[in-house]
């Protein structure tokens, strides 16, 4: 049996794993969107389970066990059995933890927002009253529209909204994958 694992990050990665049977364990460097057979000979089907189970704690899914991916978390690595990955799983999974990594990003820019007003309201109790402030995400080097630079989104804390909850101000999005 041959098992085929395709790096599905927007980054370069290193393979650890280990084989039953073998005394040491075995590195592969896999490029971004890019797949390789592991191990150097045929595996047996207990190699090949031991493997799979022994990467699931890093993202590692079966093709076959994929199901509706949207409602999982990032994938790192889709394996197959005897099979290569299909290109279009492959760009699927990646499209996929892209969606994953924007929503997390805006969920950790509106937690920064809220700790951030509330440091302020601890430190100078009536700034809220007087002073604006605005958190934003800028790429370097990448300017959009009219030269200003990229900016994922946006968030203004509204001392009007319950408990802190972030209201959003403005969303201005570039979304270019290069």
């Amino acid at each position: 049996m041959r098992l085929y694992a395709a790096n599905c990050t927007l980054q370069y990665r290193i393979i650890n794993y280990r084989v039953i049977e073998a005394n040491n364990p075995f590195t592969q460097q896999i490029e971004s969107g890019q797949q390789q057979m592991l191990g150097r000979t045929d595996l047996t089907m207990p190699q090949v389970e031991g493997i799979v189970r022994g990467m699931e704690i890093y993202g590692m899914r079966l093709v076959d066990d994929l199901g509706n991916i949207n409602e999982s978390g990032q994938i790192v690595w889709v394996a197959s059995i005897d099979k290569p990955v299909p290109t279009d799983i492959i760009q699927m999974v990646m499209d996929h933890n892209l969606g994953v990594l924007i929503k997390e990003g805006r969920e950790f820019r509106q937690k920064a927002a809220v700790a951030t007003n509330h440091v302020l309201n601890r430190t100078t109790p009536h700034a809220a009253d007087t002073l604006e402030m605005t958190i934003q995400e800028e790429s370097e080097g990448s300017t959009g529209l009219g030269g200003e630079p990229l900016t994922a989104e946006g968030f203004v804390v509204a001392t009007d909204q319950p408990h802190g909850t972030p209201r959003r101000r403005s969303q201005r999005m570039d979304r270019r994958v290069q």
